[in-house]
């Protein structure tokens, strides 16, 4: 159903539309009894593929392909989260389609914590400004701010540096600002030169 998702045209002209949707209807079939059964199936195959950002090859995604489609889908996102109440469902449905129909089909009601994919995407940009630290020790706070202003998720508004104490050897303490998102309040993080994906420590709100 990939293959025919992605280049229907090519394989109806290949095999005739007859076997297209013959194989099209049974699956909707297939798909009608799971939903019964309260098992939702994404219908286009890998999530990846209701992504409009992303650019990979569906059939073998790299991890840095699903990073960038990833890192640009946040700054659309956080677009949506600052757009008017009213509007947000009417975005991601749009934008997301059978993707969100799905998950507004799925049974649980419990809020959804997607702080461990956000801590992922984290631990990158924290590699970065230890990097940048211990690479520039003569750097100014100012210039650690411009270097990691052009980091994908300060670009796309996700976080934000604010202060700096740096010490001796590289070492330094900060404080990132995580931007109001997915119905999270706007929240800070203290890392250092330290700090990684498995001591990182807790989110506070702002």
């Amino acid at each position: 159903m990939t293959a025919i998702g992605s280049y229907r045209n090519e394989i109806v002209s290949k095999v005739g539309p007859k076997v297209v949707k013959d194989i099209e209807g049974r699956w909707k079939t297939v798909l009608k009894y799971l939903a019964e059964k309260n098992i939702h199936v994404l219908s286009r195959g890998p999530i990846e593929s209701y992504f409009p950002c992303f650019t990979g090859n569906l059939f073998a995604p790299t991890a840095k392909t699903k990073k960038n489609a990833i890192e640009r889908e946040l700054e659309v996102l956080q677009g949506i989260q600052e757009s008017a109440s009213s509007d947000r469902e009417t975005k991601l449905a749009h934008r997301y389609s059978g993707l969100y129909s799905v998950a507004k089909n799925l049974p649980s009601k419990e809020e959804v914590n997607l702080d461990g994919t956000l801590r992922m995407h984290l631990i990158d940009y924290v590699h970065q400004l230890q990097k940048a630290i211990k690479s520039n020790p003569g750097w100014t706070n100012e210039q650690i701010q411009d270097q990691m202003s052009n980091q994908p998720l300060a670009r796309s508004g996700v976080v934000s540096l604010d202060g700096i104490q740096k010490w001796k050897h590289g070492g330094f303490e900060a404080t990132l600002i995580v931007a109001a998102m997915l119905g999270q309040d706007k929240r800070t993080l203290k890392v250092d030169s330290n700090t990684t994906i498995e001591n990182m420590g807790a989110f506070t709100q702002c």
